[in-house]
């Protein structure tokens, strides 16, 4: 009995550690991001025909082990058009791809 407390205790131990050391990575890429939109401020605007890549952001706060090795940017493509902050993008060979991607 003595021993199973003490294995709950330690394995309690290492996911609040764990926790810590998320909870930091948090913060220091909040200071970071500051620190940039302080750099440099307004918005970016991409022109027809420059490259982009675009981000997958739905993993950001995913902390499964996989996460590590999907790639988070995409291949380089083209901007076709412009809507407000979004774009309408096209393969390198021009072909279209679904979907509007903002720009923030």
């Amino acid at each position: 009995s003595e021993v199973l407390m003490q294995m709950a205790y330690v394995e309690q131990q290492c996911l609040d550690g764990y926790e810590e050391i998320v909870r930091h990575a948090i913060k220091c890429k909040a200071a970071f991001d500051k620190r940039i939109r302080q750099r440099m401020p307004g918005e970016v605007i991409f022109k027809t025909g420059q490259l982009v890549q675009v981000y997958c952001s739905d993993l950001d706060y995913t902390f499964k082990t996989e996460r590590k090795l999907i790639l988070k940017w995409s291949v380089p493509r083209q901007v076709q058009s412009r809507n407000l902050n979004s774009y309408k993008l096209e393969t390198l060979e021009g072909r279209p791809i679904q979907g509007e991607f903002s720009a923030r």
